[in-house]
């Protein structure tokens, strides 16, 4: 005879576990603070230039289509 209150705690203890372990890695790694300076579209090419708000740093992505002949 199985107890329901044991099986309803493991279930609900796999559920928290599982959530920890999306989380988790989320907490370590953390989020960039960003704030777009620029940002650029055209028909064949993208500029985006973003820059960290703690450290100063910029990054310019540049996204270009390729051209069919």
């Amino acid at each position: 005879m199985k107890c329901e209150f044991f099986e309803g705690l493991s279930s609900f203890l796999m559920s928290v576990c599982f959530c920890v372990v999306l989380i988790l890695p989320a907490a370590f790694v953390g989020c960039a603070e960003k704030e777009k300076v620029l940002d650029i579209e055209t028909p064949r090419t993208d500029v985006e230039v973003e820059r960290d708000v703690n450290t100063g740093e910029t990054d310019v992505e540049v996204n270009r289509d390729a051209t069919t002949p």
